[in-house]
């Protein structure tokens, strides 16, 4: 998936998390709007995968805490 051009693009980090963002991404070469990384020892504010665009989650993620309450109210 390619983001559009209104999302700014980033140049990334050398880490695991930066090559799977889709920031990093090529952006429209003329007026791509670009931010600095963001980088934290907790993660990135920045980072969008594709788990998060396909809407699906990583282990762990908000996606988890309401499958609970789905498998709640479903009883």
């Amino acid at each position: 998936m390619t983001l559009p051009y209104d999302i700014a693009r980033c140049k990334g980090m050398n880490a695991p998390l930066c090559r799977r963002c889709l920031r990093t991404e090529p952006g429209n070469p003329t007026r791509q709007l670009m931010i600095p990384p963001a980088l934290t020892i907790d993660g990135c504010i920045n980072y969008i995968g594709k788990p998060f665009v396909e809407g699906e989650t990583l282990s762990g993620g908000l996606s988890d805490e309401m499958d609970k309450n789905q498998k709640f109210e479903d009883k």
